[in-house]
């Protein structure tokens, strides 16, 4: 896109960038947790 991009070390580790291909986003929004919001995951 003509601009440099920079990655940085975040202070949260549950912080991140995925990126996926056509396939990849296909099967990820064919499971049954997609979307769920569901964030019992995530820990103080």
């Amino acid at each position: 896109m003509g601009m440099p991009i920079k990655f940085r070390r975040v202070l949260n580790h549950h912080a991140g960038c995925y990126f996926l291909n056509a396939d990849q986003m296909a099967h990820w929004a064919n499971q049954p947790y997609f979307l769920d919001r569901d964030t019992s995951f995530i820990s103080s």
